[in-house]
């Protein structure tokens, strides 16, 4: 009986030592530095940093949802690129975040779907990302290079 006791309590710290070890990790670095690194590694040179009021401007996304951010829009060429990496307040926030960015990556789809085959299949391919707190979307021709680099991150 005691070893029996004893297998199964050592069975139940190793869940915990597996499913702790499986808890969303944060970045190793800042939001922002991720944002250079992805810049420079991608070319995009241009394009508006986005400030609290931007983001509630263009996707609706409450300042008081977001504990740190990391966003950019450029408007040039074909596909414009949008860079999106947002630490949510809560996990309230983090729903209300995630809402806009879903609704936010359907419109591109919409709208690249009528404007040609080729906008609409890299934009079929871009994702919202949810990991813990952190939420990101990369609507970009380079959409892979910048998931990759972001998920280097983790």
């Amino acid at each position: 009986m005691k070893k029996t006791i004893t297998i199964l309590l050592c069975l139940f710290a190793m869940l915990l030592t597996l499913f702790s070890g499986c808890a969303a990790k944060e970045p190793d670095t800042s939001l922002s530095a991720i944002l250079s690194e992805i810049r420079e590694k991608t070319g995009i040179t241009d394009g508006l940093v986005l400030t609290d009021a931007d983001l509630l401007e263009l996707y609706g996304i409450e300042p008081a949802d977001v504990a740190d951010h990391a966003c950019l829009s450029s408007m040039n060429g074909i596909f414009p690129d949008e860079i999106l990496m947002l630490r949510a307040a809560n996990e309230d926030a983090l729903l209300r975040i995630q809402e806009k960015l879903d609704r936010r990556l359907s419109e591109v789809l919409n709208q690249s779907k009528s404007y040609d085959a080729a906008s609409y299949a890299v934009a079929q391919k871009c994702r919202v990302d949810v990991r813990g707190l952190y939420i990101a979307l990369f609507v970009s021709g380079q959409h892979e290079d910048m998931t990759r680099l972001y998920d280097a991150h983790y």
